[in-house]
């Protein structure tokens, strides 16, 4: 591997860019190989985030491509947002309190575990999409 990752916190990895909108390519290139060689030596799955800090683009690596997940532009009249964002990007605790709120921020629909899930079963709906049983289903 050339190079090394900018940023790693729990089974994120952070790649810092000074302007997304020009190196998004490079971001998604070096994310690709971290995100490789940090799932097949560990046999865990991480996530990546390239930012320049005017925006966040969440990625994951799925049959060897690079996805992305979500994208999120913090808002300067809500800085506290970011960190809620992040958080639910980077799991640091290992239990998570019930919360409304929490399981809003971590599950709802603007969370990033939310657009993983949606992704993947997308992705197994297509993979089975012309299978008779399926197809009755449609009807």
């Amino acid at each position: 591997m050339h190079g090394r990752l900018d940023g790693l916190l729990g089974r994120t990895v952070f790649e810092y860019k000074s302007d997304l909108r020009k190196e998004r390519a490079d971001a998604e290139e070096e994310l690709t190989r971290y995100l490789s060689d940090r799932e097949s030596n560990s046999g865990e799955h991480f996530i990546g985030i390239a930012t320049d800090g005017a925006q966040f683009i969440t990625y994951e690596l799925r049959d060897g491509a690079i996805r992305e997940l979500q994208f999120y532009v913090p808002s300067r009249d809500a800085p506290r947002d970011l960190l809620s964002w992040l958080s639910a990007a980077v799991v640091i605790e290992a239990e998570i309190p019930p919360d409304p709120d929490i399981v809003k921020r971590e599950l709802g629909r603007a969370s990033l575990a939310f657009n993983i899930a949606r992704v993947r079963l997308s992705d197994l709906w297509e993979s089975v999409a012309e299978e008779p049983e399926v197809l009755s289903l449609r009807i």
